[in-house]
């Protein structure tokens, strides 16, 4: 079953049976909304169960697009099996959407607009969304949220250095209020941009991919402070390796796709019992030894989007180029070539991080720019759709 959001077109694979897999069964295709074309802006989010989807441009997408019915924030959720969209709101001064995030009941979502930028908190309120708190802040780089704990990414121009801040939200007798602002311990470039600001309970991991780190943020008696920066194991400054581009963390483990380095990896980090973080495996794709040409491998922007949940990583690459479809389901290396994209499951099995699923949708267009995962179902998205899969862990 295929469930169309407002005005939008719900045409594409619904083919369950051809994106499935022992496992692994898929669930549905949701689009995106009209306004969503762009190469760093997948437009979802996802929390608790709920999807929240947006355009990017919401000025410019109310105006030139059609009306406002696609042109805002909608809710989807899933009932019986179907994800339909549940409700839909907008804001005329709104603008620019930069980021969302959601933990099913609170929706934040960040604008862009130098001159009129802050992180509003929408809050579900029986059928309805209302907006409850506004942070002021420079150009939101990116926001999380995790049960009653928020944080806002941005950067701090403010001193001498250039740092990245951290400000730190909690949700306390049904209010949102600020608890504490931290600033990074060493100079940042891009502090949070695109998918690398990630949260779960006690631990907030910011990468910055420009200067090639990621900064671990841990609460201890309801402080939070810096306690790690992250670097690659595989240090060249002139590759670009552009490690920090993507982050996840799960408990004590944390992730960080190193997405421009030959070949693509991820390096997950584990926790010892003396609090540092050490690597603890590095994954690459099954196929990013395959070149289409000398100078062109066929896996590219791998660690685009990253997740982690328990055991189980999902990674994409969005300029995948390989013309395969379905799971598991590798072609010749001579049909390539094209910007499908791709995305991977692994799963960790007696302490060793194995490939289970390599999944291709057909028509999708850079699939893997976003990834989001829990216990019951994973959701890779592309520039047009959001695609959901049931998994069972063995």
């Amino acid at each position: 079953m295929m469930a169309c959001l407002g005005s939008m077109s719900c045409s594409g694979t619904d083919d369950g049976a051809f994106l499935s897999a022992e496992g692994l069964r898929y669930e549905q295709r949701v689009p995106l909304p009209i306004g969503n074309q762009d190469r760093y802006w997948p437009g979802f989010t996802v929390g608790n169960g709920t999807i929240v989807t947006a355009d990017k441009l919401h000025a410019s997408c109310s105006v030139y697009e059609r009306g406002t019915r696609d042109c805002g924030i909608s809710i989807v959720d899933n009932s019986n099996g179907a994800w339909a969209r549940t409700a839909f709101f907008e804001e005329p001064g709104l603008r620019s959407i930069a980021v969302l995030a959601t933990n099913g009941e609170t929706v934040i979502v960040g604008r862009g607009f130098v001159d009129n930028s802050k992180a509003v908190f929408y809050e579900r309120r029986g059928s309805a969304w209302i907006p409850t708190y506004e942070l002021p802040s420079n150009p939101t780089d990116a926001i999380a949220i995790h049960r009653d704990t928020a944080v806002v990414a941005e950067v701090d121009r403010s001193g001498e250095s250039v740092l990245g801040k951290l400000t730190f939200l909690d949700r306390r007798l049904g209010q949102w209020a600020k608890a504490q602002v931290l600033l990074s311990s060493d100079v940042v470039s891009h502090f949070g941009c695109f998918n690398s600001l990630d949260m779960d309970e006690d631990t907030v991991i910011v990468g910055d991919y420009v200067r090639q780190r990621a900064h671990v943020f841990e609460r201890t008696d309801e402080q939070w402070q810096e306690t790690a920066v992250l670097t690659s194991p595989n240090p060249d400054e002139e590759a670009h390796a552009e490690f920090g581009f993507s982050v996840a963390v799960s408990g004590n483990r944390v992730a960080v796709g190193a997405s421009g380095e030959e070949p693509n990896g991820v390096y997950v980090f584990e926790k010892g019992p003396d609090g540092s973080w050490e690597v603890a495996a590095r994954v690459q794709a099954s196929n990013a030894s395959q070149y289409h040409r000398p100078d062109k491998p066929v896996v590219r922007a791998f660690g685009s989007g990253i997740a982690l949940h328990g055991d189980l990583l999902i990674v994409g690459a969005r300029i995948e180029g390989s013309f395969a479809v379905g799971i598991n389901n590798p072609i010749p290396v001579t049909h390539t070539d094209s910007r499908m994209g791709a995305a991977y499951l692994f799963e960790r099995i007696n302490g060793e991080w194995q490939e289970r699923y390599y999944i291709k949708v057909p028509d999708s267009y850079e699939l893997g720019q976003s990834v989001a995962l829990d216990a019951e179902r994973l959701w890779v998205a592309d520039l047009r759709s959001v695609h959901v899969w049931v998994h069972a862990q063995p």
